[in-house]
C-alpha cells in the first residue's frame, strides 16, 4: 500500500511539473518555460541559430506571458553564422558557453538587466570587436571572453565585483583595458596573452593581482600599480617585453615568483618600504639599470636579478639580511656593490659572473661566502673580508682574473674546494693561522701566485691545491701537515725546492709531477712509498735521498727526470714500478738494496747513460725483459753479490749486462790508500750530499788534486 502511494506521488509530481514548465519554439527561438514563475529561458534548438536573433523582454503563449530572464548554457553554441544578437532588457544571466564558438559575431550590447555572464559564455568568437557591459553586472565566468581574437577595447563597469580566471586571455589584438573599481583582485590569467594589449587603468581599492594576470602582454608599456594593492602574484607581468615604466606604491607587501621576468624597457625600480617578500626570477633576464631596495625586504630570493645583463647599480637598505643563490649572477654591467651591516648570508653563485665587478667589501657580521658566489667577476681587483667570516664556499671567488692581493681574516677556518681556482693574477694570499681546512684545487691555476705558507693548523694538504701555479717558487709546509693529497703542486713549473714535514708517509700520485725547476727534495724519514707520476716530469732535479724507510714507488714515479745522475734505493725496498725511472737520460749509476724483489716493465726504460747498476740482493728480483728497455746494457756492468754471481750471470735479463761482476772482488783497501796519498778529499753520496766518512754503497771522493774516485762499501 506504501509503495503505491509513492507510485501516484511521483506521477502525480511530473504531471505538475509538465503544467509548470515545458520546451517551445516560438518566433524563430527555442524557449525553456517556466509556467509557475512565469519566466523563459532561451535555450539550444534542433538546428543552429544563423543570421541576426533578437531576444524578446518576454514570450506570449496562449493567454500567458513569460518573461525572458536568461539565456541557457550553451544556448547559442557553435552557431558559426550567427551575425548578431539583441539580448532582452529583462534576461539577468547569460549562462556557460551560451555564445561560445559563434565566430562570425562582431558585436554584443550586454543591457543593464544582466548580473552575470557565465563562464566560455563568449570563447572563441574571434571576430567580435565590441562588447558593452550594462551597468548593473557583478560577475564575469572563467573564460568567458578568452580568444576573442578582434576585441579591441574593454570598460569593466563599477558594479562588476567579480572577473574570474582567464576571462579576457588570449585576446590577441585587445588594445585597451579599462577596470572599475568594483573590482577587488585581477584573478588568475585574466588578461594572459594579450599581446596587444598597451593600455591597463587598474581602479584605487584593487587588493591582489593574481597569478599570471597579464602574462606576456608584450605591448604593455606602462603599469601603474594602485597603493591599495598588496600582493602581486606569480608570473603576473612576465615576458611584458615592451613595459618601460612600473609604479610601485608603498602598500605593496608581497610579489610574486617571476612576476616581472624578462620585462624589456624598465630602466629603474623602487621597492617601496612596505614590500617584505619577493618571489625568486622576480626580475631576471629584465633591462633594469638600476634597484634600490626598501626597509621592509629581509631576503632577495633565488634568481631574482639573475642576467640583468644591464644592472649597473644596487641600493641595498639596513635590514636586509639574505642574498640567496643566484640573486644576482650574470649581471655584467654591475661594477659596484655596498653591502649593509645586517647581511647575514651570500647564497651560491649570488653575484657570479658579474663580469665588471671591481671591488667587494664584505661586512662583519656575516660568517659565511656562499658556493661560487663571486666566482667569474673577471673585473675584481679589490677584495676585503670582514673579521667574522669563518668559511669562504666553494669556487667562491674563482676565476676572479684581476685579483692581485687576498688577505684572509683571523676568523677565517675553512676556505672551500676551488675558491680561487683560475685567479691567474693572483700574486699573494696570506693565509691566517687559525685556519684548519683548505679544499681541494682551492688555489689550483693562480698562475701568478709566487710563494704559499701553508697555516700551521692546517693536516691535509687537498688534492691539486696548487696544480698549474706555474710562478710559484717556494711554498712553506709546516710540521702539522700529514697527508699531501694527488696532484697538490702538479705543474708548479718554478718551483725550486720543497721541504716536506717528518708526519708525512706517502708522497702522492702527480703531488709534484711537472714541477720543472725543482731541484732539491727533502723527504720525511719515515716515507714508506711514492705514488705513480709523484715527481715526473722534474726534469731539473739533480740528486735524490731515498729514506731507509721506503718500501715502493710506485709506476712512473719519476719518469723523465732528466737530470738525476744517481740514485741509491735502501735495502727496505722491494718493488720499484712501471717507468719509475724511465727517460732519466742522465742517470749514470744505480744502486739497489738487498730487499728489491720486483722490477717492472720499462722500470729504467731509455737511460741511455747509464754506466753501472750495484743490486745488493742476493735473492735474484724478478726483472721484467723490457725493465731495461732502450738501454745499452751490453756496456753497462752490473755489480752483484759474491754468492749470487753465477745465479745472476744465467737470470734473464740480468745476464744481458755487457758484465756482471762481484761487488766483493773490488778493492776495500783503496779507501786507506786514498786517504794515504791524498790528505784532502771531498766526500759525497751518490745523490750530491756532502758526508763526513764513507758509507755502505757508493761513495764519490773528489780528491785535493781535481780528479774524482768512485768507492763500494758493502759492509
Amino acid at each position: 500500500m506504501i509503495k503505491y502511494s509513492i507510485i501516484c506521488f511521483v506521477l502525480s509530481f511530473i504531471c505538475v511539473q509538465s503544467l509548470w514548465a515545458q520546451d517551445i519554439y516560438h518566433e524563430g527561438i527555442n524557449y525553456y518555460l517556466n509556467a509557475a514563475r512565469q519566466t523563459a529561458e532561451v535555450i539550444a534548438g534542433d538546428s543552429p541559430y544563423v543570421g541576426s536573433v533578437t531576444i524578446p523582454d518576454s514570450v506570449v503563449v496562449g493567454a500567458n506571458t513569460y518573461y525572458v530572464i536568461s539565456i541557457g548554457d550553451e544556448a547559442f553554441y557553435d552557431c558559426s553564422e550567427l551575425k548578431s544578437v539583441k539580448i532582452g532588457k529583462r534576461v539577468k544571466t547569460i549562462g556557460s558557453s551560451s555564445f561560445q564558438n559563434c565566430t562570425a559575431l562582431k558585436e554584443i550590447i550586454i543591457p543593464d538587466s544582466v548580473l552575470s555572464i557565465g563562464g566560455y559564455a563568449f570563447r572563441h568568437c574571434e571576430k567580435l570587436q565590441k562588447v558593452s557591459f550594462g551597468k548593473n553586472l557583478r560577475t564575469i565566468g572563467v573564460y568567458a571572453f578568452t580568444e576573442c581574437e578582434n576585441l579591441m577595447k574593454v570598460e569593466i563597469p563599477d558594479s562588476v565585483s567579480q572577473i574570474r580566471d582567464y576571462a579576457f586571455s588570449y585576446c590577441s589584438n585587445l588594445l585597451e583595458v579599462s577596470i572599475g573599481k568594483g573590482i577587488k583582485k585581477i584573478a588568475k590569467g585574466t588578461f594572459c596573452k594579450c599581446s596587444e594589449l598597451e593600455s591597463v587603468k587598474l581602479p584605487e581599492g584593487l587588493k591582489t593581482i593574481e597569478e599570471d594576470a597579464f602574462l606576456r602582454c608584450g605591448s604593455l608599456g606602462t603599469i601603474d600599480i594602485p597603493s591599495s594593492v598588496s600582493a602581486i602574484g606569480d608570473r603576473a607581468f612576465m615576458l611584458c617585453s615592451f613595459l618601460s615604466n612600473i609604479g610601485l606604491h608603498e602598500g605593496l607587501e608581497t610579489i610574486g615568483e617571476e612576476a616581472f621576468y624578462w620585462i624589456g624597457r624598465v630602466k629603474k625600480l623602487v621597492l617601496p618600504n612596505s614590500v617584505t617578500s619577493i618571489g625568486p626570477s622576480i626580475f631576471s633576464e629584465s633591462t633594469l639599470e638600476e634597484v634600490a631596495f626598501g626597509e621592509g625586504l629581509k631576503t632577495i630570493p633565488t634568481n631574482a636579478f639573475r642576467g640583468c645583463n644591464s644592472l649597473r647599480a644596487v641600493y641595498f637598505s639596513e635590514g636586509l639580511t639574505t642574498i640567496d643563490s643566484y640573486a644576482f649572477s650574470h649581471c655584467g654591467a654591475l661594477q659596484s656593490l655596498a653591502f649593509p651591516e645586517s647581511i647575514r648570508t651570500i647564497g651560491q653563485s649570488a653575484f657570479s659572473m658579474c663580469w665588471e665587478l671591481k671591488e667587494v667589501v664584505i661586512p662583519d657580521g656575516l660568517t659565511e661566502i656562499g658556493e661560487s658566489a663571486f666566482s667569474a667577476c673577471y673585473s675584481m681587483k679589490s677584495l676585503t673580508l670582514n673579521n667574522t667570516l669563518e668559511k669562504i664556499g666553494s669556487g667562491a671567488f674563482s676565476f676572479c682574473e684581476s685579483l692581485s692581493e687576498i688577505v684572509l681574516p683571523s676568523s677565517l677556518r675553512e676556505i672551500g674546494e676551488y675558491a680561487f681556482m683560475t685567479c691567474t693574477k693572483l700574486e699573494r694570499i696570506l693565509l691566517n693561522e687559525e685556519l684548519q681546512l683548505i679544499g681541494k684545487s682551492a688555489l689550483a691555476e693562480c698562475r701568478a701566485l709566487k710563494s704559499l705558507t701553508i697555516p700551521q693548523g692546517v693536516e691535509t694538504i687537498p688534492y691539486e691545491l696548487c696544480r698549474e701555479c706555474e710562478s710559484m717558487e717556494n711554498i712553506d709546509i709546516p710540521n702539522s701537515v700529514t697527508v699531501i693529497e694527488d696532484r697538490a703542486f702538479y705543474d708548479c713549473k718554478s718551483l725550486l725546492s720543497v721541504d716536506i714535514p717528518e708526519a708525512v708517509r706517502v708522497i702522492k700520485s702527480f703531488t709534484f709531477g711537472n714541477c720543472s725547476s725543482l731541484k732539491e727534495v727533502s723527504l720525511p724519514e719515515e716515507l714508506s712509498r711514492i705514488s705513480s707520476y709523484a715527481f715526473s716530469g722534474c726534469v731539473s732535479l739533480d740528486s735524490l735521498n731515498i729514506p731507509e724507510t721506503i718500501v715502493s714507488i710506485s709506476d712512473g714515479a719519476f719518469w723523465g727526470c732528466s737530470n738525476l745522475t744517481s740514485i741509491v734505493f735502501p735495502d727496505g725496498m722491494w718493488d720499484i714500478g712501471q717507468s719509475a725511472f724511465s727517460n732519466c737520460s742522465a742517470l749514470q749509476e744505480i744502486s739497489l738494496g738487498s730487499g728489491l724483489s720486483s722490477i717492472y716493465y720499462y722500470t729504467f726504460g731509455n737511460c741511455q747513460s747509464l754506466k753501472e747498476v750495484y743490486c745488493y740482493a742476493t735473492k735474484v728480483p724478478y726483472c721484467d725483459q723490457n725493465a731495461f728497455q732502450d738501454v745499452p746494457i751490453a756496456s753497462v756492468v752490473l755489480h752483484v753479490p759474491e754468492s749470487a754471481l753465477t745465479l745472476y750471470q744465467d737470470t734473464a735479463p740480468w745476464k744481458n749486462f755487457g758484465k756482471i761482476v762481484s761487488i766483493e772482488s773490488e778493492d776495500p783497501d783503496h779507501i786507506s790508500i786514498i786517504a794515504e796519498e791524498f790528505k784532502e778529499q771531498q766526500m759525497y753520496m751518490s745523490d750530491g750530499r756532502m758526508i763526513n766518512t764513507f758509507h755502505k754503497g757508493l761513495t764519490i771522493v773528489k780528491m785535493s788534486d781535481g780528479t774524482v774516485r768512485k768507492t763500494i762499501l758493502n759492509k
